[in-house]
């Protein structure tokens, strides 16, 4: 009864009976299966690596051209614009180094009408010179 019952469901099923393949032909069904997983296990790390080298290479590509586009793009200034004309000091200097200044500069007007510029010293090192050793 409980073959009877298991034809009429699963009528596809064949009763235990003489095995489909020889071991043999098992093993070389189970070889081939192997060896097609293999292959297409190679074929999809081989197409990953690819895709990965290309979307890498994608990424530079957009962050070059983004780079660019920031370097090239306008800058508001930093600063105020520069006046026009010269620049005027904020503050005068100490009122010491104007007045060193005007003497310095009415010393050596002094020097120059006298003597040629000359001071008595350079003028005596000039006739050492002159004369060799």
């Amino acid at each position: 009864r409980a073959q009877k019952v298991t034809r009429v469901l699963f009528p596809h099923r064949r009763a235990m009976g003489p095995p489909l393949l020889s071991a043999s032909a098992l093993a070389a069904a189970e070889a081939a299966a192997v060896s097609s997983l293999a292959a297409l296990a190679a074929k999809a790390r081989k197409e990953e690596t690819q895709f990965s080298k290309t979307s890498e290479a994608s990424a530079l590509e957009s962050l070059a051209r983004a780079a660019a586009r920031a370097r090239d793009a306008p800058r508001p200034p930093t600063g105020p614009p520069p006046p026009d004309g010269p620049r005027q000091p904020k503050e005068p200097p100490p009122a010491h180094v104007v007045a060193a200044l005007i003497g310095a500069k009415q010393s050596w007007q002094q020097r120059s009408a006298a003597g040629g510029g000359c001071t008595a010293s350079s003028k005596a090192l000039a006739a050492e010179h002159a004369q060799g050793p």
